[in-house]
């Protein structure tokens, strides 16, 4: 079976992942909050800083309180002046853009969603039950090329950087800090396909970020590198200075590009 083949297969499949969900209908800011225990804490997000990550962590009664039925939409604005009990998950640089909440408990009562500035509706909810079944999917395609357009393919490398930044801000025992890398990662990885257009993805070893962009063939690679590194330093410039992000090379090649994303 070729490349090709695979990869419109792979198109295909039952469920989608957090990063298709937000490509696919722009959602800005978002979350996804896991029960852990007693106590929520984001797993994956989209428009929020590594402060904001980490203020996420909050209790069972709280949730219970702003949507105490599951498989329900709860919506809260600024304008009705209802949003207050939420302002505690955004840094200071995130608050003040924030003008509407919209959240849903899944029927397990394990995952919620909450979404800013865009209202939930029956549509995104149907896809976000999706997510939960495919959960460990990991490869976005991207689209097909245009004339005059190459993809250009990319490494980014991931885990160096957001474990030395990790190691930075807790202790080696600290009770949050895996559940805080994993969120940081995943908030690197959802940006890419958020803020760029229809680019290919995929996580190799759970280490690196493999990106594809189809872009004008003579447009500069370094140029690339830069948007995406500022782009990054909205999550933390710390962390973004010490990205390291190697240039692949480019190609017309479809084929190509599956195989450099891994598509099985």
């Amino acid at each position: 079976m070729g490349l090709l083949t695979k990869a419109s297969l792979l198109e295909l499949e039952d469920g989608l992942s957090f990063f298709e969900l937000i490509s696919k209908h722009s959602l800005k800011i978002c979350a996804v909050f896991d029960k852990v225990c007693d106590k929520y804490f984001i797993s994956d997000s989209i428009g929020f800083d590594f402060d904001s990550i980490i203020s996420s962590f909050s209790t069972v009664d709280f949730w219970n309180g702003i949507c105490p039925k599951t498989e329900m939409i709860y919506s809260f604005s600024a304008d009705e002046n209802s949003i207050s009990p939420f302002l505690q998950f955004f840094s200071f640089e995130i608050k003040d853009d924030i003008t509407s909440v919209s959240v849903y408990k899944n029927k397990c009562d394990d995952k919620i969603i909450v979404c800013c500035n865009k209202k939930l509706d029956d549509k995104i909810i149907s896809d976000f039950q999706q997510t939960l079944k495919n959960s460990s999917k990991n490869i976005l395609l991207p689209q097909k090329n245009q004339p005059n357009h190459s993809f250009f393919m990319f490494k980014i490398h991931l885990s160096e950087a957001v474990n030395n930044f990790i190691n930075q801000k807790f202790s080696s025992h600290d009770d949050i800090k895996t559940l805080a890398k994993k969120a940081l990662e995943n908030e690197i990885k959802n940006r890419l396909s958020c803020f760029f257009e229809k680019p290919g993805i995929s996580v190799e070893n759970n280490k690196n970020i493999l990106a594809v962009f189809s872009l004008q063939s003579d447009f500069p690679s370094t140029l690339l590198i830069s948007h995406i590194v500022e782009n990054y330093k909205d999550v933390s410039a710390t962390l973004a200075k010490s990205l390291k992000i190697d240039f692949i090379g480019k190609t017309d090649s479809f084929d190509e590009v599956s195989a450099f994303l891994k598509v099985e």
